[in-house]
C-alpha cells in the first residue's frame, strides 16, 4: 500500500511538473494582418504624334516657287517628297521622336543614314550630341539628358544637298555613264533604354546603356 501511494504520488508530481513546464513555454503572443506587396514593371515606350499615331515623324514641307518651307500649321507626316532639288540647296527637314505618356525616364539614341548626296545636316545640338562612332553608313546620336514621358524631341532641322552633285554617275575614268534621277533617302531610327540603373554618378548613361540601345537598331 505504501508503495502504491508512493507511485501514485510520484506520478502526480511528475504530471504537475510536466504541466508546469508546458506553461513556461506558452509565451504571450499576437499577430497582425497580412500586408501584400504588388510589383508591376514600368515601361519604356515611344508615343504617338497627333496626326498619324506614329512615334517618329516630321512636318510636311511645302514648295513655294523654287523654295521648300515648313508652314506654321504644317501637319506631321512619315514621308516628304522633295522634287527638283538643286546642288547646294538647303532643305528643311525636322524629324521628331515622341515619347510615351507613361514611359519611364530613358536614354534616347538615334541612327541616321549617311549619304554622299548631302554635304551637311543641321543637328539639334541643344538636345542631341553626335557620338564618335566610326561607321561608314550611319551617324549615331544620343539625347544629352534623359527622355521624359510625354515629351517630343526634334533630331535635326535641315539637310544640304552636296554642291558638287551634278546628277551624273561616272565610271573610274571620270566619264558620265548614267543620270541620277533620285537622291538617296535619309533613313532615321530611334531606340530607348531605361535610365534607372543605367545612369552613372555624373548623370550620364553607362556603357551598358549605350551598348543595349545601339543593339536595338536593325
Amino acid at each position: 500500500m505504501k508503495n502504491g501511494k508512493l507511485v501514485a504520488t510520484l506520478g502526480a508530481v511528475a504530471l504537475v511538473a510536466a504541466v508546469g513546464l508546458g506553461s513556461t513555454l506558452a509565451y504571450l503572443s499576437d499577430s497582425t494582418n497580412t500586408v501584400e506587396n504588388t510589383f508591376t514593371l514600368g515601361n519604356v515606350s515611344f508615343g504617338e504624334d497627333p496626326n498619324l499615331g506614329l512615334a517618329l515623324v516630321e512636318h510636311e514641307v511645302t514648295l513655294n516657287d523654287t523654295t521648300y518651307t515648313i508652314a506654321n500649321d504644317a501637319k506631321w507626316t512619315d514621308h516628304n517628297d522633295y522634287k527638283k532639288v538643286t546642288p547646294g540647296e538647303v532643305l528643311p527637314k525636322d524629324p521628331t521622336v515622341f515619347i510615351g505618356e507613361t514611359s519611364e525616364d530613358a536614354w534616347l539614341y538615334v541612327r541616321v543614314s549617311k549619304s554622299a548626296d548631302f554635304s551637311a545636316i543641321e543637328w539639334n545640338t541643344d538636345d542631341f550630341e553626335v557620338l564618335d562612332i566610326k561607321d561608314d553608313h550611319y551617324f549615331y546620336l544620343r539625347k544629352k539628358t534623359v527622355a521624359k514621358a510625354g515629351e517630343n524631341y526634334n533630331i535635326f532641322k535641315t539637310v544640304t544637298v552636296d554642291k558638287n552633285l551634278d546628277g551624273m554617275i561616272k565610271d573610274e575614268n571620270g566619264n558620265d555613264i548614267a543620270c541620277v534621277l533620285r537622291l538617296d533617302d535619309i533613313e532615321i531610327q530611334a531606340a530607348m533604354v531605361q535610365a534607372a540603373g543605367l545612369t552613372d554618378e555624373n548623370g550620364n548613361p553607362t556603357a551598358e546603356a549605350q551598348t543595349t540601345a545601339l543593339g536595338l537598331f536593325e
